[in-house]
């Protein structure tokens, strides 16, 4: 199935229903976060997001906001995120999207002595909760 609308927000309901799903392909939709219900999609093999990535909004948890303190330089609210109100969330997002600026979607950053190049939040978010996990012990690598 091919989505491309530069208006959709969030994925039609109607989706949920399509058991047999093997593929799903999104163009150009401002959709900031994937419905929980996707993941019962269980035929489905192929999720694909071609330009719209830049929307999806940052899970939040207290790695990603250690590692957006520590690594992007934001400025975090010391009270925790299950408390954040709607506005702590938004500005949250607002904070960390305003690092991938629009005409350069390229941020470079030195973690660790390591440089690392990310082209939208959601691939730095990935790779900080990894970060920030593997230097609380919640996850080890396998040897």
């Amino acid at each position: 199935m091919y989505i491309d609308c530069h208006c959709l927000t969030t994925l039609p309901e109607s989706i949920e229903n399509l058991s047999k799903l093997k593929s799903l392909c999104i163009y150009y939709a401002k959709i900031e976060k994937l419905p929980e219900w996707v993941g019962s999609l269980t035929e489905l093999e192929e999720l694909e997001l071609n330009h719209t990535v830049q929307y999806l909004h940052v899970p939040v948890d207290s790695l990603i906001m250690q590692g957006a303190s520590e690594e992007l330089k934001i400025k975090v609210t010391s009270k925790p995120w299950s408390q954040w109100t709607k506005y702590d969330y938004v500005a949250f997002q607002d904070s960390i999207r305003k690092k991938f600026p629009p005409e350069n979607r390229d941020l470079e950053l030195e973690i660790k002595g390591i440089p690392c190049k990310y082209s939208c939040p959601i691939e730095w978010e990935f790779d900080a909760w990894i970060r920030m996990s593997e230097s609380r012990s919640l996850i080890v690598k396998p040897s």
